[in-house]
């Protein structure tokens, strides 16, 4: 199945990108989003928390708030926890397409 294009990402969103794996757009896929969290998306949950608008995401994705925002938005404790499942079921979706 191919990807849909996504639009591009801002300078914050590369700051939280993943490396040269999948993109963060694709491991926190609406479907992702909504089984998981609080949001539909992934943008939707970084508008909803003013630390990461209005710091440098580098410091904030470091910071026990953005852990302690996650553990009050989602089912996972911590946002590393977050990104190691969501790569998780990202792989298992591309085995079975």
């Amino acid at each position: 199945m191919k990807e849909k294009p996504r639009p591009p990402m801002n300078s914050q969103e590369r700051q939280l990108d993943l490396g040269s794996g999948p993109s963060l757009w694709t491991v926190f896929s609406p479907d992702f989003m909504s089984k998981f969290t609080c949001f539909e998306s992934f943008p939707e949950l970084l508008n909803h928390t003013d630390m990461y608008l209005k710091r440098d995401p580098e410091v904030v994705i470091k910071s026990r708030e953005w852990d302690e925002f996650i553990k009050n938005h989602s089912v996972f404790n911590s946002w590393e926890e977050m990104k190691i499942v969501a790569l998780q079921e990202w792989r298992k979706k591309i085995k079975t397409d």
